[in-house]
């Protein structure tokens, strides 16, 4: 049951997570193969040659990521990224027998394919309006890229949760208003998780501190987001998160951890910054900050903020045109 009134806040949506889903009649991915594998040591084993041929791909996003990452930040994570290209260019040996792996070589190579993308994508159109243009800011990419490779370089289950977190951030986009609703949530529940532990770990050598903290963010993760509408992260490490004193305190939280007000303003931050960038478009930026006469409404401007901002706002939000 959801916590607060208004169900709309927390009306589940389904994300793209997977390969499965994804358009390979359109697209130049190798998708996963079809089976019932439990781990990667299988599917290499009865799916060599593809399996080469998925692991050269996965090289290849990761070269892209590095390169992307240069243009929005610099090269300050070359060492995270490096060290996690040399775990997927070994085939991750000592994992291949773990559902990690799999998890790692399906959905997270997947997710990272899309990912890239979606970067280039924006940093090619940069400055237009596109889809992902007008929703997501260089500023945002900044700030997602350092979330996502800072600690890349750790284990395995870790590197896919970062990859899975910013690529949630970035699909999330296409989804209209119940899309960009579930990254609020997404990433209200994230930080909750993160400062929870951060306050419960205060200095000490706690559990969840000795190489642990990703399964025990999982843990954390997987346990509330059923009742704010979210997918759980696949980590079957979380089972070492057994402390069952901690589990409750942190259940204690949940009511007040998503406050409706909370994910409504960031939802208007979100399309406040749409308007921006369609006025920044516009070279009508000065409209933020004083009275606009009645005179500068001219046909010609308003039709462009009709197109660009609020049809796409209207659609979103399912309104009818004649009742915006």
């Amino acid at each position: 049951m959801h916590p607060i009134g208004h169900p709309i806040f927390f009306k589940p949506y389904q994300l793209s997570l997977i390969d499965d889903e994804a358009d390979h009649s359109s697209s130049d991915y190798i998708a996963f193969p079809e089976g019932n594998f439990s781990n990667l040591a299988q599917v290499k084993g009865s799916k060599s040659v593809l399996f080469e041929e998925m692991k050269a791909q996965y090289l290849q996003d990761i070269d892209k990521l590095r390169s992307l990452s240069h243009a929005l930040v610099g090269d300050i994570y070359n060492s995270e990224i490096n060290e996690f290209y040399e775990k997927i260019e070994g085939g991750l040996t000592g994992s291949m027998k773990k559902f990690s792996s799999l998890v790692a070589f399906r959905d997270t190579r997947y997710q990272l394919h899309q990912l890239v993308n979606r970067i280039g994508s924006f940093l090619h159109s940069e400055g237009h309006s596109t889809q992902i243009g007008a929703a997501v800011t260089r500023d945002g990419l900044c700030c997602m890229i350092h979330e996502c490779l800072a600690g890349i370089d750790y284990c395995i289950e870790g590197s896919s949760s970062r990859i899975r977190s910013a690529f949630i951030s970035i699909e999330s986009v296409k989804g209209g208003v119940q899309g960009r609703l579930y990254k609020i949530r997404h990433g209200l529940l994230e930080y909750a998780v993160k400062a929870f532990l951060a306050k419960e770990s205060n200095g000490t050598k706690s559990p969840y501190r000795a190489g642990n903290e990703v399964h025990w963010n999982n843990a954390l993760y997987n346990l509330a987001c059923d009742q704010f509408g979210l997918e759980p992260i696949l980590d079957p490490e979380t089972e070492r998160a057994n402390d069952l004193a901690l589990i409750e305190r942190f259940e204690c939280t949940l009511p007040s951890l998503m406050p409706e007000r909370e994910i409504f303003n960031r939802l208007t931050d979100d399309l406040y910054q749409e308007l921006v960038f369609c006025l920044k478009k516009l070279n009508r930026e000065e409209w933020l900050t004083r009275p606009v006469t009645a005179s500068e409404l001219d046909y010609e401007t308003t039709s462009e903020i009709e197109h660009d901002f609020l049809t796409p706002v209207n659609l979103q939000c399912q309104l009818d045109e004649n009742n915006r």
